[in-house]
């Protein structure tokens, strides 16, 4: 696993086993990195990509409006399998500029 995170502080992006698929994990907080993964999977850069959070305080870094029920199922669930889709704060760019 150190190897792992070396990789993905440095820029790089690898692939590994989640619940239920292969997932191609790297910093969603760098723009080259997000331009690698849509090369990577041929993707169309409008779509949206999943982006994995360690705990709710880097949560409210980047979403608007954790409501109290989903902040009790983080609290019951996280971490562990469970998957919440929020909206990001719009001063955030996590997207590729064309």
């Amino acid at each position: 696993m150190k190897n792992v995170v070396e990789v993905i502080k440095n820029g790089g992006v690898v692939i590994m086993p989640t619940d239920t698929i292969y997932g191609i994990v790297g910093d969603a907080t760098n723009e080259a990195v997000i331009k690698k993964v849509f090369d990577l999977k041929k993707g169309n850069e409008s779509k949206a990509m999943l982006m994995l959070v360690s705990n709710l305080k880097m949560l409210e870094e980047y979403v608007i409006d954790i409501n109290n029920e989903e902040k009790k199922l983080i609290e019951s669930f996280w971490p562990g399998p469970l998957t919440i889709i929020f909206k990001k704060k719009n001063d955030i760019d996590l997207v590729i500029e064309k």
